[in-house]
């Protein structure tokens, strides 16, 4: 099999990157993240075939379909609007947040099975 991508763009966003801060870019997360990056560069390396394992699949399918445990942008923006129950949207969200997971992980087996 050969590879399909030559490059992977990695989204990050504001809030990921400010750390405790809450605005601009904390250092430590930053390196963090740069460490992360390091080791899934090493992790290639010790892939002859240069081929994403179905355990790679499998985390890019939890991690994209994260469980949301506080959806905190969302709340702040009802809180934003004087929402007159600001926290009514928490147990929707973990019910979608746990379909959305489920149906992945059950997409994700059924693909690489059928490989």
């Amino acid at each position: 099999q050969k590879a399909v991508y030559k490059r992977v763009i990695i989204k990050l966003s504001g809030e990921a990157l400010a750390g405790e801060k809450g605005n601009g870019i904390d250092e430590k997360i930053l390196d963090d993240i740069t460490n992360q990056i390091k080791a899934v560069k090493e992790l290639y390396k010790l892939n002859p075939s240069k081929v994403a394992s179905d355990d790679i699949y499998m985390f890019v399918v939890i991690n994209t379909a994260s469980i949301q445990l506080v959806p905190s942008t969302v709340l702040a923006l009802r809180q934003g609007v004087n929402s007159a129950n600001v926290f009514e949207i928490i147990f929707p969200v973990w019910i979608v947040s746990i379909v959305a997971i489920t149906a992945g992980v059950i997409m994700c087996k059924g693909v690489t099975k059928g490989a």
